[in-house]
C-alpha cells in the first residue's frame, strides 16, 4: 500500500491562464509606458471642450483598448488540472526506548500507572475523533511510516487495526536515516508537512540535525511531537566505593560510598550495606540528593560477626520514577580473619605510655558481643636490667635480628626509644617487613629529638616526615585535645563510637594532653588523621609504606585517656583498633603474585578503561620500576604507561579512553619479572536503545526549527493537528486547453470601450 491511508482522497480542479506568446517583462513595461504616453500626447493636443478630468478618462479608455489588443496578440488560454490534496507524512518511532513508561496519566494518578510512549502515540493517532479524522483525510493524502532499524510503510496509520500488531521493539534508532528517506520521497510531491512522533533518541546512522537540513533543502517542514516527558528521568547509581578487603574479626569495617544522581528531584534516598549471604542490612544512611547532577559521600560501617569471606552488596534504593536500576548496586566482599596479632613494643624506659599499653595488650581478649583478635606481645625495654627479662615473660633483651622472627610480627610500636640501640640489621629487617610483607608500624613520642635521631637510621625511611622538625623544643605548656580530621574520621583508630557524631563528642571530652612534639614538613603521601585543638597542628599522621602502613603520633600521653569516665574503654579502643588497622597489610598472602586488573572488562565506546598492575613479591623491592609498560592489542595496537601510586610502591595505574569497538588483549611488557600478565578487554559499539532513555528535547526542537516546522510536547498533540499547514495540491492530470483571447466577452469589452470613447469625444465636440 506504499504507506498510504486506506480512504480515497478527493479529486479537485486547479486552473491557470497561460499565453501562447510569452512576452518578456521589459517589453510589457515599454509597451504600457508607450501606450499611456501616446494616448496622453494625443488628448493633450486634441481640441474640444473637455476638461482635464475628461481628457484623463479618455486616455484610460484609449490605453485599455491597446492593452486588449496586446492580450489578444498573446493568445491567452485557460489550462485546467485535476488535483489531489497535498500529502501529509506521519512517521512513528517504534524503537525500544519508546517502550519507556513515562507519559503522565490523566487525572493525577500514581506515576506507577504511567503509559508507555509508544502506546500513547498509537492511542493518540487511532483515537482522533471521526470529525477531525474526516477533515484530515479531506485536506491531505496521509502517508504512514514507522522507523527503528529501518523505515517501514504503514497502510493506514490512523487505523487501530494497522497499528495494533506493532510494538516498540526496535533495537536500533536510525531516526535520521528514516527521516531522510521520507524527505527524499516526499520532495516535489506537494507535501504539506511531516509529523514525527518520537522521543528523539537516535543511536545509529544520520543525526536528526542532518535530517533537519535535508528537510530544509526539500522545503518539507517537520512537525516534531516529543513523545515522552520533557523533564529528565531520574537516575541513581553507586558511582564508586572504597573499603579494606582484609580485616580482623571484630574490626569496624568502614565503606566510603559515593552516591551520584542525575536529574533527581529533591528527595532523601537510602543507601544500604547488605550481607549478600544472609540478606541482612548491616548499615544504612539517608542522604539528600537534588539537581541535574548531584553527588553525596556516604559512610557505611559494620562489625563482622563471623570469620571467612563475607559477600557484601552496596545499594541505593531506587526512586519511584527511576527506570534503569541496574546501576543502583555494587557487589564486593571482605575477608575476615580471626587470629592473634603479634606486636613488638620497643621503648627506652618504662614510661607511663609503655606501662599502660603493655598492660592493655596483655589482658585484652574481646570487646562487646563480637569477639576481637587478641594480641601476642613482645617487649624490648632498652635500659632495663637483666632481671626484668627473666621476670616478665613478654620481655626480650634485644630487638630481634633474625628475619623469620621479625616476619612473625604484625605490628611494631616504637615509644621514644634510642635507635642506636637497635642494630642496623634489625632496622633493615623491620623496614622490609613493613614495606614488603605489609606489617604495620607506629612511632609515638613527644620529644622532637627522637625524630631527628631516627631520621639517620633505616627506620627513619618509614617516617611520614620530609625532614627533621625545625624546632627541637618539646611543647609542654599548651594543653590540647585531639581533633580528628574529616579523613581521620573514616579510619578505624579514630572511630571510638558507632557514628561520626558520637565519636566527635568523645574526642571533645577526652582528657587534655600536655606534651607534644612539633613536626616538620610532611611527605606528599602523608595523611593527617588528627590535629591539636586548639592550634590545629598535626598530632597523628599516617602513610602507606609499600605493602604496609605507618603512623606517627606526636605525643606519648594517650595513657591519660585510660581513666576517662572511670574506665579505659576508649583508651583500649584507640590502641586496639590502631594496631589492628596497621596490621591489615599482613592479612594478604605472604607470597603475593603480580596482578593485572582491567576495569571495566566490558567498556562502552568512549568509556575510560582503568588498568592497574600490582607487582608481587617476585619483583624485589630494589627492582621496582618507576613505570610499568602495558601493550594493548586487537582492533588497534597501542601502548600505555602506568604511573606508580603515591601510597603504594607496588601499585601502578593508568587509563585509556580512545579505543574503537572490538576485542582486545592487555599485556604487561615491562618489567619482565612480572611474568605473563594479560587480561581480555571488550569495547562495545555505540550505545544501545536501553543505554539512554531520556527524551532528547533539544534534538527534537532543532529538528523542527531548522526544517521551518513546529515543535510540540505530547500534551499538545491535538493542538498540533489544528495548526498543520494547508500545503499545495498535487496535479495528477490536465484537461484540454480552452482559448480565452478570442472569448466573446473580450470582443464585447473592446466594443464597449471604443463606443464609450466615441460617445465621450462627441459630447466634448472632439469629432
Amino acid at each position: 500500500m506504499n504507506g498510504e491511508a486506506g480512504a480515497a482522497s478527493p479529486v479537485g480542479l486547479e486552473q491557470t491562464l497561460e499565453p501562447a506568446w510569452h512576452m518578456p517583462l521589459w517589453f510589457c513595461i515599454v509597451y504600457a509606458v508607450a501606450v499611456v504616453a501616446f494616448a496622453s500626447w494625443v488628448y493633450a493636443r486634441e481640441r474640444g471642450r473637455a476638461n482635464k478630468w475628461m481628457r484623463a478618462a479618455l486616455v484610460v479608455l484609449r490605453s485599455s483598448l491597446f492593452f486588449i489588443v496586446l492580450w489578444m496578440l498573446a493568445g491567452w488560454t485557460r489550462q485546467q488540472f485535476e488535483t489531489q490534496p497535498p500529502e501529509l507524512a506521519i512517521v512513528l518511532d517504534r524503537s525500544a526506548s519508546m517502550a519507556t513508561a513515562d507519559i503522565e496519566p490523566a487525572g493525577g494518578r500514581s506515576p506507577s500507572a504511567a503509559q508507555p510512549r509508544f502506546e500513547w502515540a498509537v492511542q493518540s493517532l487511532t483515537e482522533i475523533d471521526d470529525r477531525q479524522k474526516a477533515t484530515l483525510r479531506r485536506r491531505y493524502r496521509i502517508r504512514g511510516f514507522t522507523v527503528a532499524e529501518a523505515l517501514d510503510p504503514v497502510g493506514d496509520i490512523l487505523a487501530r487495526d494497522e497499528l495494533a500488531p506493532l510494538a516498540a521493539d526496535g533495537q536500533e534508532s536510525r531516526l535520521g536515516d528514516g527521516l531522510i528517506q521520507v524527505i527524499r520521497r516526499q520532495t516535489g510531491r506537494g507535501t504539506a508537512a511531516i509529523v514525527f512522533l518520537s522521543d528523539g533518541i537516535n543511536t545509529h546512522g544520520s543525526t536528526l540535525q542532518e535530517a533537519a537540513q535535508a528537510a530544509r533543502r526539500g522545503a518539507v517542514p517537520i512537525y516534531a511531537v516529543l513523545t515522552g516527558r520533557a523533564q529528565a528521568i531520574p537516575d541513581l547509581r553507586i558511582a564508586e566505593f572504597m573499603m579494606d578487603r582484609d580485616v580482623f574479626l571484630g574490626d569496624r569495617v568502614v565503606t566510603e560510598v559515593v552516591v551520584a544522581g542525575t536529574n533527581v528531584p529533591a528527595s532523601d534516598v537510602t543507601v544500604a550495606l547488605v550481607d549478600g549471604q544472609t540478606q541482612r542490612t548491616l548499615d544504612q544512611q539517608r542522604v539528600r540528593l537534588e539537581g541535574a547532577r548531584a553527588q553525596q559521600n556516604v559512610r557505611l560501617d559494620f562489625v563482622p560477626q563471623r570469620a571467612g569471606e563475607i559477600p557484601l552488596r552496596i545499594e541505593v534504593r531506587p526512586l519511584t520514577e527511576e527506570v534503569d536500576v541496574d546501576n543502583n548496586r555494587q557487589e564486593t566482599s571482605v575477608r575476615v580473619q580471626d587470629r592473634e596479632i603479634s606486636v613488638l613494643i620497643v621503648s627506652d624506659q618504662p614510661s607511663y605510655e609503655f606501662r599502660f599499653l603493655k598492660n592493655l595488650l596483655q589482658r585484652v581478649r574481646g570487646e562487646g558481643d563480637a569477639p576481637t583478635s587478641s594480641f601476642a606481645l613482645r617487649c624490648v625495654l632498652q635500659r632495663a636490667d637483666a632481671g626484668y627479662v627473666r621476670e616478665d615473660p613478654t620481655a626480650i633483651r634485644l630487638t630481634p635480628s633474625d628475619e623469620d622472627e621479625i616476619n612473625r610480627f604484625d605490628a611494631f610500636v616504637f615509644l621514644d626509644c634510642d635507635p642506636a640501640l637497635i642494630s642496623r640489621r634489625s632496622q633493615e629487617l623491620i623496614y622490609a617487613a613493613v614495606v614488603e610483607r605489609g606489617a604495620g608500624c607506629i612511632f609515638a613520642s613527644a620529644d622532637p629529638t627522637f625524630w631527628t635521631e631516627l631520621s639517620a637510621w633505616p627506620l627513619g625511611d618509614l617516617l611520614p616526615l620530609a625532614g627533621p622538625p625545625a624546632e627541637l623544643t618539646l611543647i609542654a605548656d599548651q594543653p590540647f585535645r585531639w581533633q580528628p580530621t574529616p579523613l581521620g574520621l573514616g579510619v578505624l583508630p579514630m572511630q571510638l563510637e558507632s557514628s561520626d557524631e558520637e565519636s566527635m563528642t568523645i574526642w571533645r571530652q577526652l582528657p587534655k594532653l600536655l606534651a607534644r612534639s612539633p613536626l616538620g614538613s610532611l611527605r606528599p603521601a602523608a595523611q593527617v588523621l588528627a590535629t591539636t585543638m586548639p592550634g590545629d597542628q598535626p598530632v597523628l599522621v599516617s602513610m602507606y609504606a609499600g605493602a604496609g602502613r605507618v603512623a606517627l603520633q606526636a605525643t606519648d600521653e594517650t595513657y591519660r585517656w585510660a581513666t576517662f569516665l572511670g574506665s579505659d574503654l576508649y583508651y583500649q579502643r584507640y590502641w586496639g583498633q590502631m594496631l589492628r588497622w596497621l596490621s591489615r597489610g599482613k592479612l594478604a598472602p605472604p607470597e603475593q603474585e603480580s596482578q593485572l586488573v582491567v576495569q571495566p572488562r566490558q567498556a562502552a565506546f568512549g568509556q575510560p578503561v582503568r588498568v592497574d598492575v600490582l607487582l608481587g613479591t617476585e619483583v624485589a623491592e630494589a627492582d621496582l620500576p618507576s613505570h610499568v609498560q602495558v601493550s594493548i592489542t586487537g582492533m588497534r595496537q597501542t601502548g600505555l604507561v602506568l604511573n606508580r601510586d603515591a601510597n603504594d610502591r607496588r601499585r601502578y595505574s593508568g587509563t585509556i579512553d580512545d579505543l574503537p569497538p572490538g576485542q582486545y588483549r592487555v599485556l604487561v611488557t615491562q618489567p619482565a619479572a612480572a611474568g605473563d600478565l594479560n587480561q581480555p578487554l571488550e569495547v562495545a559499539p555505540p550505545p544501545s536503545e536501553s543505554t539512554n532513555l531520556q527524551p532528547d528535547v533539544e534534538a527534537m526542537r532543532q529538528l523542527a526549527d531548522v526544517s521551518r516546522g513546529r515543535f510540540f510536547e505530547y500534551p499538545e498533540f491535538q493542538s498540533m493537528l489544528r495548526q498543520l499547514p494547508p500545503g499545495r495540491a498535487a496535479r495528477i492530470g490536465n484537461l484540454p486547453p480552452e482559448p480565452v483571447w478570442n472569448h466573446p466577452w473580450v470582443a464585447a469589452l473592446f466594443v464597449m470601450l471604443i463606443t464609450t470613447e466615441w460617445l465621450l469625444r462627441r459630447r466634448c465636440r472632439m469629432v
